[in-house]
This record gives C-alpha cells, structure tokens and sequence, in this order.
C-alpha cells in the first residue's frame, strides 16, 4: 500500500498583504507540526477569461508563484509546492486538501476591505468552509511573522463542544512548549454552572495526563460572551492565538447577521484565531 504523503500546511495564496501573513503563519505551523507547505491557487472563469486560456493562465500563475515556494524553501529549509487549479477556491480546497493529507489551513483576509482581489472574506470562511475536517487558522493584514505561538488563549463555556478544543491545544503545548490559558465564566444557572464544571474537569484531566502546561482564568459573572472576553484577555497578556469553535447549530439570527465566532474573529485583528468546525470525525495530526 502506497505511504501518505507527508502532512501539509494548506495556504492559499493570492499575493495579497493578508496572503502574504498567512504564509509566514503557516510557515511558524510547519516548524511546529514538521509539516510541509502546500500553496494553492484557484483561477477563477472571469480571471482566466474563457477555459480555453486555461492553460496560459495556470502556466503565469505557476511561474509567480514558484519563486514564492523557492524562497520558503531556500531560507527556512521546509518543502513547499505550488498548486494552481481552475475553479472557485471553496470548491478547490474542499476537494483537494484531504488528497494531499492538510492538517489545517491558513487563511488571510482584510476585514478593512481594501484588498478587493483577495480569495476570502470573513464571511466566506465562517459559510463555505463548514464542512472542512481541518482547523483553519485565520489571520488578517497585520504581520504575524514573529508570533511563536507560545501563549495560546482557549475559552470554555458550558456547551460539550467546548472540549474539541483541548486536542489542538495539547498539541502546541506538547510540541511548542506553549502554556494554554484555560479562560471560563461563572455561572448562576445550575445546569450551565455543572455543565462548564464538568468540560473543565475533562479538558484538565486531559492536559494533566499530557503534561500540558496551563493555566486557569476565571471572568466571573461577566454580561459578555466569554469568547470575547478571551479576546481581550488574550490582548492583556501577550496571547499569541484564540482557539475558537464553530457554531454547531445555527439560527435565523445567525444567517442574517453571521455567527457570534464571526464578530470575535472579525475584531482579532491582530490575533490569529484557530477556528475549528464541530465534528465527531475532526482531523488530528499525526505527532
């Protein structure tokens, strides 16, 4: 039987600003996984003009992007390909980043709306990507090229979802040295304050048995969400990434105005923020 390919970091790239963080992200994500870097690029019908400059257009795209993956490869010694497909980018990564064995993707996009050419908005990755098994790892248009990911800002509420979490976080703790900062809320309710008793019991067994380094805050009874609440805690000491869950059933409200991960995200500017879907089938790297 034929060996899977190594583990990849899945960036797609459209020279933007917020392309360009992505990748120096992802960059930081190979070193910590030991992965390599996958660069992919998606040509639209209206770009291309008609299918038939298909192959003129992938050919000028293949050579912009080639000396972007050379440089990643000269100066941080990481192996990185160039992927240019035809099609709109949600359906080229959906169908594609399993084939090459992603374990999450970086994504770049400018919530100030001056780059009109980028490949995402906000609103695309919280809608298109829901299904994706891997975390995407969100970043926006102010340069991350430093960040090592050693403070690492992970709410908990009461819904079961909350524990997706902690998997992720053992593993920056356990191959990056990172501390988690376990960030929660007291609660009146009864059933809410059993329940985030009970995630904060699991996910510290959890990390006590892995050895994970963490630490403990509590907001008390904040009006606010604790999502943003971590956002601003994060801001106040020296957060390096937000680890956020996906929405796992929507409402009206949701499809009308976005997603409360949405405004978080929106607002983290100059935080990244590992967003994962909630699945019971949700991609976990091999370390």
């Amino acid at each position: 039987m034929a060996d899977k390919p190594k583990q990849q970091i899945l960036v797609p790239y459209d020279y933007t600003t917020v392309a360009k963080n992505a990748l120096q992200c992802g960059i930081r994500m190979a070193r910590i996984f030991n992965c390599e870097i996958s660069i992919v690029y998606a040509v639209s019908r209206r770009e291309a003009k008609t299918w038939t400059q298909w192959d003129h257009a992938k050919a000028e795209i293949r050579k912009k992007l080639i000396p972007v993956a050379n440089d990643v490869i000269s100066k941080q010694g990481i192996n990185t390909s160039v992927y240019v497909f035809k099609g709109q980018i949600d359906h080229v990564i959906s169908t594609f980043y399993e084939r090459i064995n992603a374990i999450m993707m970086v994504a770049g996009f400018n919530a100030q709306g001056k780059e009109k050419n980028a490949f995402f908005s906000l609103k695309s990755i919280i809608n298109k990507f829901r299904e994706l098994r891997i975390p995407i790892l969100v970043v926006q248009d102010i340069s991350h090229e430093g960040n090592m990911f050693q403070n690492i800002i992970m709410p908990v509420d009461f819904n079961k979802e909350a524990k997706e979490k902690s998997s992720w976080a053992g593993f920056f703790s356990k191959l990056n040295r990172s501390r988690i900062y376990l960030v929660s809320r007291t609660y009146r309710d009864p059933f809410f304050a059993a329940q985030i008793k009970n995630n904060l019991t699991s996910i510290k067994k959890l990390f006590d048995t892995a050895e994970v380094v963490f630490e403990e805050k509590n907001a008390g009874t904040i009006r606010g969400s604790i999502d943003r609440f971590a956002l601003d805690f994060a801001r106040a000491n020296n957060g390096d990434m937000l680890i956020l869950m996906a929405t796992p059933e929507r409402g009206i409200d949701d499809y009308f105005i976005g997603p409360p991960e949405k405004r978080i995200i929106a607002a983290a500017r100059d935080i990244p923020v590992l967003l994962l879907n909630p699945r019971d089938d949700l991609y976990l790297p091999c370390v």
